[in-house]
């Protein structure tokens, strides 16, 4: 239950504040700003009371992991969070073992609110963050989610998330190949009817990138490796303005890989699975040119052909050549100077970001 504000909070002071802003406001953008900033400043309250509240709760504590002895309450402790909605600060309750045991240390409320110790970013503000630092450079990224959101943070906290969330989704797409070759499927993604009865494409290339020669070090001479890339997604028709059929494609997901084709042809068939190949009524593939990832992409295709109607080809998308691979992939070339594990990561992260939004 959402509580009014006490009366010797600086709150109303602020809120004062940012409607005098407001009624002050001359042109449609300025009302737009101050009317936002207001929105901003009543989601920072909300979560805020909503936080303190929760923390009030009855808290069931563990045993202790050393001694087996139960752990106590300490009282409360306060934790400060940048948000989407600005800077956010609670109290919750802190528990440690009775006997004083070295690593009893327990916030349950933290635990439910999916954070970690230290973390001082939430996801959603980092989420952002990286999406923006794949396609442009850091400082440019950090400045685009300042005039975005109004959070300022540096650009070096920037390449920190994307190692953070890069390594975590790369280990991730790891297990997940792991159990699919023990025999475990992957979940097909949920696909209306309309884009189920749709064809699945699957277009693989290769993309040379420069690479630091070693991590953390600009010197040196570049290395060039090559980034292997593929893309699936479903093929919609419709008509244009001139009455002619065009293709679009829907449901766009990518695959890539700083590796082999050991390393690529696996996930690629994961992501096949997951994108319902196996229930896909036409199955087609388009080479870009790249014999390796060509002959990569045939034997991924070959894997399905008993269960539908299968072609490989150059797909014309509106009269011109499918170019999406290497459009998706050209911005990694604005990571010139980074090492290889940054562009596995930030690659790593645009996949795990692709399949996690609308086609």
């Amino acid at each position: 239950m959402l509580t009014p504000l006490p009366k010797e909070s600086s709150e109303p002071l602020a809120w004062s504040g940012l409607l005098d802003q407001l009624q002050k406001s001359q042109t449609l953008a300025t009302l737009v700003i101050a009317a936002w900033q207001m929105g901003l400043h009543i989601a920072r309250i909300l979560v805020e009371q909503q936080l303190n509240e929760r923390a009030q709760q009855p808290t069931s504590w563990d045993d202790c992991p050393v001694c087996g002895h139960r752990l106590h309450s300490k009282g409360f402790a306060s934790r400060q969070m940048l948000t989407l909605v600005g800077r956010v600060q609670w109290r919750r309750r802190v528990g440690r073992c009775p006997n004083g045991c070295a690593g009893s240390h327990s916030i349950p409320f933290d635990q439910v609110l999916g954070i970690e110790p230290y973390q001082q970013s939430s996801v959603e503000l980092m989420r952002l963050g990286c999406l923006l630092a794949i396609f442009v450079p850091f400082e440019l990224a950090a400045w685009l989610l300042a005039q975005l959101s109004g959070i300022r943070v540096s650009d070096d906290s920037l390449w920190q998330w994307v190692q953070q969330y890069g390594k975590q989704s790369t280990h991730n797409w790891e297990a997940a190949v792991e159990d699919w070759q023990k025999g475990h499927s992957p979940p097909v993604e949920d696909l209306s009817e309309a884009l189920a009865a749709m064809p699945l494409l699957i277009a693989a290339d290769g993309v040379t990138v420069p690479l630091r020669p070693q991590v953390g070090s600009p010197k040196g001479k570049t290395r060039w490796r090559e980034v292997k890339v593929a893309i699936l997604a479903r093929l919609s028709h419709r008509v244009n303005q001139n009455g002619k059929q065009v293709t679009r494609l829907q449901q766009r997901r990518l695959v890539a890989v700083l590796g082999d084709m050991q390393r690529f042809q696996p996930r690629l068939q994961l992501e096949a699975i997951r994108q319902g190949v196996e229930t896909a009524p036409k199955l087609s593939g388009s080479v870009t040119g790249h014999e390796a990832s060509g002959d990569c992409l045939r034997i991924v295709l070959s894997s399905w052909q008993s269960v539908c109607s299968i072609s490989i080809m150059r797909l014309l998308i509106s009269g011109r050549p499918l170019r999406p691979i290497k459009m998706a992939t050209q911005r990694v070339r604005l990571r010139c100077g980074l090492s290889g594990c940054a562009i596995s990561c930030a690659m790593a992260m645009f996949i795990a970001f692709s399949t996690n939004s609308a086609g």
